[in-house]
């Protein structure tokens, strides 16, 4: 099972932009972005939901709420 930073890095890859590209959509930094893509820091919902919106996915991907059939 991949982990938060795995999904939002995959997310953000497959939208082909960069960790600053999507810091400066979401109004952090880039090292913010890095360390939730690596798992060294926790996440805030409000900035989470920011991540969402800007990847255009749902919050279901990015935390793994549904399970694979």
């Amino acid at each position: 099972m991949n982990t938060i930073g795995e999904n939002i890095r995959r997310k953000r890859e497959e939208r082909g932009l960069t960790q600053k590209e999507l810091a400066d959509k979401v109004g952090v930094t880039f090292g913010a972005i890095s360390q939730i893509e690596s798992g060294a820091t926790g996440k805030k919902f409000d900035t989470l939901r920011k991540i969402c919106i800007n990847l255009e996915c749902t919050s279901d991907e990015i935390l793994n709420l549904k399970e694979n059939s």
